[in-house]
């Protein structure tokens, strides 16, 4: 077994724990205050969404990178790595798309594993992102946001589970 064998579920890591170190600082600082400003944690909880949007992307690019390195030659990985750049706005319906282009049953497989309130919180940091880069104005609560990270995080998972297995 190769040392490169399990980098994609090490490199997902990292991005999961600079956000969770990320939430923690925020929630933190929160804690330690007395008085609440209101306004401040929305726009943390602005902010946390479009970084939670961007490692439920990159997760997806480093999943299916690592299965392209496992199990193409050195041109398929280059064309994977080429291709991921374009895997935004993740929605669910995009997710299962992109994976029914590596294999059906992968898109098959993640409808099946997905819950509604996952694929609900998927869309929801997708489009409200969207609108937080648009500048149109959004109202997102700091539980809201952790609520939608934990759904992603599962789904980072369920990505994860069906392109590189985790033993």
């Amino acid at each position: 077994m190769s040392q490169d064998r399990f980098r994609g579920w090490e490199e997902v890591g990292r991005l999961r724990s600079r956000l969770d170190d990320t939430f923690g600082r925020i929630l933190d600082r929160q804690r330690s205050n007395e008085e609440i400003d209101f306004e401040l944690l929305s726009d943390h909880a602005r902010y946390l969404c479009v970084l939670v949007s961007g490692y439920l992307e990159k997760a997806f690019r480093e999943f299916v990178l690592e299965y392209a390195r496992r199990n193409g030659s050195e041109s398929l990985t280059r064309f994977v790595e080429h291709n991921a750049r374009y895997f935004t706005n993740l929605k669910t319906g995009k997710i299962c798309e992109y994976l029914g282009y590596f294999r059906e049953a992968w898109a098959d497989q993640f409808r099946d594993e997905i819950f509604e309130e996952e694929e609900n919180a998927v869309n929801s940091v997708v489009n409200l992102r969207n609108r937080i880069a648009h500048g149109e104005s959004v109202s997102l609560t700091m539980g809201r946001i952790r609520g939608y990270y934990a759904c992603v995080n599962r789904v980072v998972t369920v990505i994860g589970n069906i392109c590189v297995p985790n033993p």
